[in-house]
């Protein structure tokens, strides 16, 4: 687990709907489900699936977190979204660095 996560989920939950606006992952989720991707993130540990289920939508996700690194700017998660999807199965790579002022800026890496 890396340090100087804690207090951060606004942002990276903000940088994570940015940058999967538009895909069927970021679609099908709701607040439980981005808060579930949030809490894999915050503690989650690298190569360690978080895995669950939506009761509602019936959608399932897991949460890996590849990586984490100090990048010459901050603090850098390397992570991976799979998510089943009425059945169809879909996945994203991203890269989300904190930026000197806080906020976040989310590469898709796929």
């Amino acid at each position: 687990m890396v340090e100087d996560r804690g207090g951060v989920i606004a942002n990276v939950m903000h940088a994570l709907v940015s940058a999967m606006v538009g895909k069927a992952i970021a679609r099908s989720m709701d607040d439980v489900d981005w808060k579930m991707v949030l809490h894999a993130l915050e503690f989650g540990r690298a190569g360690v699936p978080s895995r669950w289920r939506n009761p509602e939508s019936r959608n399932t996700y897991a949460v890996t977190l590849v990586r984490s690194y100090d990048a010459s700017d901050g603090l850098c998660l390397e992570y991976t979204v799979e998510a089943i999807i009425g059945g169809k199965g879909d996945r994203a790579h991203n890269t989300a660095c904190r930026l000197p002022d806080g906020s976040w800026s989310v590469t898709d890496d796929r």
